[in-house]
């Protein structure tokens, strides 16, 4: 499995950083820190902490793997996920379990994914906020025109370029007919298949029915913060007339006349 040779590298990179952090940093500021020590601990996990989220790739590398990390001008999926993903509940979970639609249909027995929506910081452990919590549905990405056509021109090179503009549009969160920031993709990854959510099918449950729903994984930073950030911009845009451009040109021809 590789597993071996994955703590080994990661034990490697632990020791390397805490050591430039010791002798780069903290031997020169030292006494910056006199009665301040306990910070160090926080400073250097932190340290850690970042060091760990952009040597991805570096560590890939060290241990042979050539998958595709960072292919192109993109990430891979995986980044996008914490797995095991962290036990309290937060903004960003992925949940699997009963279609909130159909859980009173007795002849129903389908599942959905959901994500959480509510703020990571109303449902803290031991001091929880949220009475209910927000989820909005995901929808499988294979449900959606503009994958099926794609997939069905996709033996016809020649055809594809404008299903597959369509699909990357959809993808980008523009689609092609309907509103800006309605759909937010989530990529594949581990047990995560292609997934869009979709903000117009936002619900809400009790907290505790929470506990009937399996969290696959959990959306990482900074991917959480702009499925966040795209829900409060897309839930809180405001409709106004057009404006007639036309009437506008004309009056700025007249005024040079």
């Amino acid at each position: 499995s590789g597993l071996l040779n994955i703590t080994r590298a990661l034990d490697h990179h632990v020791t390397n950083v805490t050591r430039e952090f010791m002798t780069d940093f903290v031997e020169k500021n030292w006494s910056a820190f006199r009665g301040y020590e306990a910070d160090l601990a926080h400073l250097l996990l932190r340290r850690l902490s970042v060091s760990l989220e952009g040597g991805v790739s570096a560590l890939a590398d060290a241990l042979g793997y050539s998958g595709d990390f960072d292919a192109g001008d993109g990430i891979h999926a995986t980044r996008f996920y914490v797995v095991p993903s962290i036990a309290d509940r937060r903004m960003g979970d992925l949940l699997y379990g009963p279609n909130l639609r159909t859980i009173y249909d007795d002849d129903n027995d389908s599942v959905s994914w959901y994500i959480i929506l509510t703020p990571t910081c109303d449902l803290v452990a031991d001091r929880v906020k949220a009475d209910h919590v927000v989820l909005a549905e995901c929808l499988l990405l294979e449900e959606f025109p503009e994958y099926q056509n794609w997939m069905e021109k996709n033996t016809k090179p020649k055809n594809t370029k404008p299903t597959k503009t369509r699909l990357i549009n959809l993808l980008r969160s523009r689609p092609d007919k309907g509103q800006e920031d309605r759909y937010h993709y989530l990529p594949a990854a581990w047990q995560v298949p292609d997934l869009v959510i979709d903000f117009q099918r936002v619900l809400y449950i009790d907290y505790d029915e929470l506990e009937g729903y399996t969290k696959i994984a959990s959306v990482d930073s900074p991917f959480a913060e702009a499925l966040s950030s795209r829900f409060n911009r897309y839930m809180g845009r405001i409709g106004v007339p057009d404006l007639n451009y036309e009437v506008a040109l004309d009056r700025m021809r007249e005024a040079t006349d």
